[in-house]
């Protein structure tokens, strides 16, 4: 029944094509327009000019990451003219770092994203380097989907359900790269080349993943979900024969990635914070956990979460498909389909159990407290358990659509009752019980936004309009329909104009004042903005990101300082911040440096003994 339910929706050949056609030329209007999902209207606002160039939606100051580091840095690379080093900053910095910049040296071929800011206006260029990576995850999870062999029209929407969790529209403009790569590192693996073709392409892919966000909590969960989902689904190809080409062309890769970030990641891994951190398990609260089957458990319609942390950290990878599924499900026409055995019935289970078993040990990880020696050997220990969500909700995708492929699937309006249930438990206790019930109905119906798309469902399975697989296409439909309406709206769509053609405003029009009044034409007053958003801007700022330290640059004005002392306040990551006033420098956080602005007002003392650096680092 699999079979043929895989062979009758792959009838339609024109779907892909159409499916595909559509991403892209989505995309290019996207570019054409100059569109992005950043939020640095927050920032425009900052700076006296809110509301220039937004088109939809509202900026949302938690995606800080976005809008006050890293598309800044993207500002100061253009400003710079792609160079390494940042001539225009006080701190003369490395522009490379674990964010993606586009640089011009010989990491360039490995950042296509970045390649139109060498040919077109860095407006145009920022946003096709936000329209790719769209286009890449929505093309690669269907492409990964349909060599799974899944059918056609349920692989592009269950690649549009996974664009639309939570996780992947909360995070999309810091760990999207990764996310949008991802499927594309599987699908090299999947083709089929002449061995060093093969581990060439390996080696190109794994390198652009890796240098897209060097971010190991998310990369090596993701890449331990594909290794179960070939596993479950492609088996043959990890075979000597093909395995090899393609761990050869991985390790190359890797080695690229790490000659080309060797210098940053040694400073980095030298610092106070984040330095070398290792994590053990147990990490995600219960309801976080849950949220990967009810997936608005723990957010509000107006994105507010519903655990005290932050919206973005309650984010998941997850859906209603799963719940649907299981309801769904006719168990006695299940134990059919697996009384049939053969290699139809070896491979359903391998492709059933695989993912389940993988799951399960990821959550283990996610609820247990594990030691942290114990996550060593999966370098586990570098992955707070709520980073492993999205990884683990394309575990429970391709488990849930491999139920529904099966055929076993009956639609009811007794098991619509049954998921009525379901949900409205989770709803009203995920919203303090049942008191007060229709008041918070009128505020916060995300949690029932499957029902609606379910019932129709129903009522045309009943009606005999629906029946096969369309039963199945249906149950994917009504799960990316609630996640769309539910988490779609997260990132809003802004220009990318103001962002590259700075506003004159009045607070601009202090910042050249402050520039021009200081001797080395640093900006240290007029109500300074976050973040690396003054150099973004291109002033020379000393309020800014630091991604390495500047331990040299700082120690002639705090010369009062044992090594011990600077070490542990300035050897860390942080937002420097220059604070009128201020008595003494401190860290009230550990990604946070506070400075007296007092001691910058005077022209810089002599520059310091270079040992002087060197040697504080042997004092550590």
């Amino acid at each position: 029944m699999a079979a043929d339910a895989s062979s009758s929706q792959g009838k339609n050949r024109a779907f892909p094509d159409l499916f595909v056609l559509a991403v892209i030329v989505a995309g290019l209007i996207y570019t054409a327009l100059g569109w992005t999902p950043s939020s640095y209207g927050v920032a425009l606002s900052g700076i006296g000019a809110a509301g220039d160039g937004l088109v939809f939606g509202t900026p949302k100051p938690i995606r800080s990451d976005e809008w006050a580091v890293w598309t800044p840095f993207i500002q100061i690379a253009a400003g710079n003219g792609f160079d390494r080093f940042n001539a225009l900053s006080p701190y003369a910095e490395d522009l490379r770092n674990f964010n993606a910049l586009p640089l011009l040296d010989w990491g360039l071929p490995f950042k296509p994203q970045f390649w139109p800011f060498f040919a077109v206006d860095p407006a145009w260029a920022f946003s096709f380097s936000h329209a790719v990576f769209i286009v890449l995850f929505l093309i690669g999870y269907h492409r990964l989907f349909l060599a799974f062999g899944f059918a056609r029209f349920w692989s592009a929407a269950a690649a549009c359900l996974m664009f639309f969790t939570s996780y992947a529209q909360f995070w999309w403009t810091t760990t999207g790269p990764l996310l949008a790569i991802f499927p594309w590192l599987l699908l090299a693996v999947l083709a089929r080349l002449p061995w060093y073709l093969h581990a060439a392409l390996m080696a190109y892919v794994t390198a652009f993943w890796l240098l897209s966000h060097l971010y190991p909590p998310v990369i090596v969960p993701l890449a331990f979900a594909g290794g179960a989902l070939l596993l479950a689904f492609r088996p043959e190809v990890l075979r000597p024969r093909t395995l090899l080409p393609c761990l050869a062309g991985v390790a190359l890769g890797v080695g690229l990635a790490w000659l080309y970030l060797h210098e940053p990641i040694k400073v980095m891994a030298a610092t106070v914070y984040p330095g070398s951190r290792s994590v053990g398990g147990g990490s995600v609260p219960l309801p976080l956990y849950l949220a990967q089957f009810f997936p608005f458990l723990v957010s509000t319609d107006d994105y507010r979460d519903l655990l005290n942390l932050n919206i973005c950290e309650v984010a998941t990878g997850g859906s209603y498909l799963l719940l649907l599924a299981m309801v769904c499900l006719d168990h006695g026409r299940m134990v059919e389909v697996l009384r049939r055995g053969g290699a139809e019935r070896t491979a359903l289970l391998r492709q059933l159990l695989v993912p389940l078993a993988a799951f399960a040990l990821m959550s283990v990880w996610m609820l247990t407290p594990v030691p942290n020696v114990w996550g060593r050997v999966l370098l586990w220990d570098k992955v707070p358990g709520n980073r492993m969500v999205f990884a683990a909700g394309l575990l429970l995708l391709c488990l849930s659509l491999t139920l529904l492929r099966t055929g076993a699937i009956r639609l009811s309006w007794k098991r619509f009752a049954v998921v009525t249930v379901v949900v409205g438990l989770s709803w009203a206790m995920a919203n303090g019980g049942l008191d007060g019930l229709l008041s918070r109905l009128a505020v916060n119906r995300m949690d029932l936004a499957i029902l609606p798309p379910l019932a129709l469902a129903v009522w045309l399975a009943t009606r005999g309009a629906l029946s096969g697989p369309w039963v199945g296409a249906a149950l994917i439909l009504c799960a990316l329909s609630a996640n769309a309406v539910g988490f779609g709206g997260f990132n809003p769509i802004q220009s990318a104009w103001p962002i590259f053609h700075r506003p004159a405003t009045p607070v601009t029009a202090a910042f050249d004042a402050s520039a021009a009044a200081h001797p080395e034409g640093w900006v240290l007053q007029g109500g300074m903005l976050p973040g690396a958003l003054m150099q973004g801007l291109g002033y020379r700022s000393l309020q800014h990101v630091q991604i390495a330290p500047a331990l040299s640059f700082f120690r002639p004005y705090f010369p009062e300082m044992d090594d011990t002392t600077y070490n542990r306040l300035f050897n860390r990551y942080a937002h420097v911040q220059i604070v009128p006033g201020l008595p003494s420098p401190g860290s009230p956080q550990a990604d946070v440096v506070q400075l007296p602005m007092e001691r910058f007002l005077s022209p810089p003392p002599p520059p310091q003994d270079p040992r002087g650096e060197a040697a504080l680092k042997a004092s550590r």
